[in-house]
């Protein structure tokens, strides 16, 4: 079974945070052999995660957190569809 881009894409996510099954992780690569998209959307992945990793070591006070999961939030709303 080939893995769609959609698979791939989520499998190459989860290997940023931990390492891959060797089965996972060749099909993986097989894929990317196959599919010049998913090889310039894992660098991008790639690239985004790197610049990205030292922030997770911020701590935001509790207000702001808060302030920013409110907004959030409504932009949620606003985009739900109408019916």
């Amino acid at each position: 079974m080939n893995y769609s881009c959609r698979q791939v894409s989520q499998l190459f996510s989860d290997s940023l945070d931990k390492k891959l099954k060797t089965f996972d992780y060749l099909r993986l690569r097989f894929h990317w052999m196959m599919c010049r998209a998913c090889r310039q959307s894992s660098t991008d992945m790639r690239m985004i995660h790197t610049v990205l990793k030292p922030a997770k070591e911020l701590i935001l006070p509790e207000r702001k957190r808060l302030i920013i999961l409110k907004a959030l939030q409504h932009a949620k709303e606003d985009t739900k569809p109408t019916v």
